[in-house]
């Protein structure tokens, strides 16, 4: 099942990477922020996204027992976003599960 669910989570990283890349590459930011703020609903999953970085972050905070580690791997959430949660949950995954069975 571990195997199973790091596989899942790593595809959808580099998903989610590859389709980043390529928005980057079709517009300038500047047109992509104009087109989000003009769609309610590109608007809405924007600010989810967000928040739901956010939720990790204080996550991430919480979990990590080194304060350096914790703050670098925050920085890159929110550089690079949902790829960077998945690379969080594949690496950190047997620590996450320890935690989770110990309460």
């Amino acid at each position: 099942m571990d195997i199973i669910f790091k596989g899942v989570v790593g595809l959808f990283s580099v998903l989610v990477t590859v389709l980043l890349a390529m928005a980057i590459l079709s517009e300038t930011p500047i047109d992509s922020i104009i087109a989000i703020a003009d769609n309610p609903f590109s608007l809405a999953f924007s600010i989810e996204m967000v928040l739901g970085i956010l939720v990790l972050a204080i996550v991430i905070f919480l979990v990590e027992s080194n304060t350096t580690t914790a703050l670098i791997w925050i920085a890159l959430l929110f550089t690079f976003g949902n790829p960077v949660a998945g690379a969080y949950l594949i690496v950190r995954y047997n620590h996450l599960k320890s935690l989770v069975s110990s309460q």
